[in-house]
Formats: structure tokens, C-alpha cells, sequence
């Protein structure tokens, strides 16, 4: 079953994803004002384990930073989404 987020980009549910889907699904779910670990955990649809392990390679690429318990999207991740968007667009349409 797939639907799409507010990226446009798809949601699976309770499919395999691969890296990059999940990073992108981490990114997406930050909200403007940060998001707790456990709340992006369930958003995400990741164990929070697993979770932990990307947000520890996220923040060292300087996609996301933690601040006061809570995780923040930087400017470079935002960056990135709009990128990721921009690609996923280009190629539905070439697809079409």
C-alpha cells in the first residue's frame, strides 16, 4: 500500500525500504520546532534503535542537530529534501 506525504514523496507501509527512503522519511517527519526521538521513531515507522543509528549518521552529516532533547532539521537537510523532491519529480515525469 503506498500514499504520499507531504513532500509528495511515497510512504510504504510495512514494506522493506532502502537507506536513502528512510533518511528521507526521518527528514520529512521533523517538524519546524523539533520532534522528540520517540515521536520521529513512530512517525518514521522505525524501531527506535534502528532510528538511533540514523540519526547518529544524520546529525554527523549536518542534516539534523539535537538540541534540548528534541531533533531539528538544519538547513543542509532541508536542502536535501528539496533535492531529493526535485529528482523524485523529474524522473515520475520522465517515467509518465
Amino acid at each position: 500500500m503506498e500514499r504520499t506525504n507531504k513532500l509528495g514523496s511515497f510512504v510504504y507501509s510495512r514494506q522493506r525500504r532502502n537507506d536513502l527512503e528512510i533518511v528521507v522519511s526521518i527528514l520529512a517527519n521533523i517538524k519546524e520546532d523539533g520532534t522528540k526521538p520517540t515521536h520521529l521513531s513512530n512517525k518514521s515507522m522505525l524501531d527506535y534503535k534502528v532510528m538511533k543509528k540514523y540519526l547518529s549518521y544524520l546529525i554527523q552529516e549536518e542534516l539534523v542537530k539535537q538540541l534540548d532533547g528534541k531533533i531539528y532539521i538544519t538547513e543542509k537537510g532541508r536542502e536535501f529534501l528539496e533535492e531529493y523532491k526535485r529528482l523524485r519529480n523529474l524522473i515520475q515525469f520522465s517515467t509518465k
